[in-house]
């Protein structure tokens, strides 16, 4: 990996964060004891605002973090004279890295979410992050659920669903190996029709085609030994105008009703893979002219402000928008800027002030990134 690889990959992991903040901002799902506060329809301008950052911009965020993670996974490993698969020490040393990367934390955020949560259910503010079940009601189902599909398809810290299927797919490497290095571009091209196309299995908690697909995606690059900045350069230009055209194209579809969801879906999804190109080739060459610079402290706070987010930006929320007056397009747009902003802000302090005075526990739940 050469310099301007890393440095990209390094600076991306608290921008792509910003963008999962943004898109867990959603002020129209947002009720307080059933009260839904923003009625749709209601306010355009915050509306279209809303769709074109978070519904539609920020949702590349997702598919460039399972693209990085599959090229992280085999990189630093000269993987292009193997001919069938490595050897397993190769597998059994990333696995025993990714306890302490994905799984401790994993298990140690969604303990410390479930705590809260009963806590504040003891204290009568159940409503207050969300209405969950009541923990003495729950069965042994339930308990599991904690740490799998709580709700809505997700872990009880829902933004943890993503390490949840980033260690399935670490699971599956072995097999993902042995698939991209044969098959090489054809079964990319299988998996990005299937991914364009929505053509999966439904109801497979921990393991989507966007998953599969953007994992291999990044994977390829490391098993073929290739450099994707430089074999994304050459669009990086086109990629831009093909991102920008898309986004407007499905913006004024959303706006006017999309007449064809399936056409939708695949308008939408070109626009993400577009988009992803875009962001990867133009922070390249920003960091390539000197223009974009790596911040330590961005880049070591990213995995707390993402584990820490979700109650504390619901929480906000639900205290901000029933004392939102005069609510209308502007007051809800600062309320969409200005709420993500605090939390990230937050995020960061918090990180700090447990690194200098917990460095190992704080080393522990962020799993030593």
């Amino acid at each position: 990996m050469n310099e301007v690889t890393s440095k990209t990959i390094s600076f991306l992991r608290f921008p792509l964060i910003v963008m999962v903040v943004f898109i867990h901002s959603n002020l129209l799902e947002v009720t307080v004891n059933g009260v839904c506060f923003v009625e749709e329809g209601s306010y355009p301008i915050f509306e279209f605002i809303l769709h074109l950052v978070s519904g539609s911009i920020a949702r590349i965020c997702v598919p460039l973090f399972f693209f990085i993670s599959g090229f992280l996974f085999f990189s630093r490993a000269d993987l292009s004279d193997i001919k069938h698969i490595p050897a397993p020490s190769f597998f059994l040393g990333k696995f025993r890295r990714r306890i302490s990367t994905l799984l401790i934390p994993y298990l140690l955020w969604n303990t410390a979410c479930f705590v809260l949560i009963a806590t504040l259910q003891m204290f009568g503010g159940n409503s207050f992050l969300g209405g969950d079940k009541l923990v003495r009601d729950y069965t042994f189902a339930d308990w599991v659920a904690i740490f799998w599909q709580y709700k809505n398809g997700m872990p009880i810290d829902p933004p943890l669903w993503f390490m949840r299927d980033l260690m399935i797919l670490t699971l599956l490497t072995p097999l993902i190996f042995i698939i991209v290095k044969h098959l090489k571009a054809t079964v990319l091209a299988l998996l990005w029709l299937c991914w364009e196309t929505d053509l999966w299995f439904d109801g497979i908690a921990g393991l989507s085609i966007q998953d599969l697909f953007w994992f291999s995606f990044g994977a390829f690059f490391s098993i073929h030994g290739k450099d994707f900045i430089k074999t994304f350069a050459p669009y990086r230009k086109i990629s831009l105008i093909v991102f920008i055209c898309l986004v407007a194209v499905e913006t004024i579809l959303w706006e006017v009703g999309s007449p064809d969801a399936r056409w939708h879906d695949i308008l939408y999804n070109t626009g993400v893979f577009a988009g992803a190109i875009t962001i990867l080739t133009w922070s390249a060459r920003g960091i390539e002219k000197g223009v974009l610079r790596v911040s330590p402290l961005l880049v070591s706070s990213a995995f707390f402000v993402y584990a820490f987010h979700s109650k504390p930006l619901m929480a906000m929320l639900k205290v901000t928008l029933p004392r939102l007056y005069p609510m209308n397009d502007l007051t809800l747009i600062l309320a969409y800027i200005i709420i993500p902003a605090l939390v990230i802000t937050l995020g960061i302090g918090l990180y700090v002030i447990l690194k200098r005075y917990m460095p190992r526990f704080t080393n522990i739940i962020t799993g030593g990134r």
